[in-house]
């Protein structure tokens, strides 16, 4: 469900960006897009760059690591 939730936003928003760009003069259409472009590419390199580092932020995985070691370390002290 929540995945046909985000299929409908996505429709949503990119059918608001076309009528954003229709409203716009033609002769600025272009300039509207560049600029619409590097906004959201801006957008998805900073949420990637934050993404990254909450990742290393958390501890999770490095606890996990740490549980698989101990469980690999007392499986082969039990083997003949």
């Amino acid at each position: 469900m929540l995945g046909l939730t985000m299929l409908f936003a996505a429709f949503g928003l990119m059918s608001l960006v076309v009528l954003v760009f229709w409203a716009v003069e033609p002769q600025y259409r272009l300039n509207a897009m560049i600029a619409t472009t590097v906004v959201l590419l801006a957008l998805a390199f900073i949420g990637g760059i934050w993404t990254l580092h909450k990742s290393r932020q958390s501890t999770l995985l490095r606890h996990t690591r740490r549980e698989l070691e101990n469980d690999r370390a007392l499986l082969e002290d039990d083997k003949p």
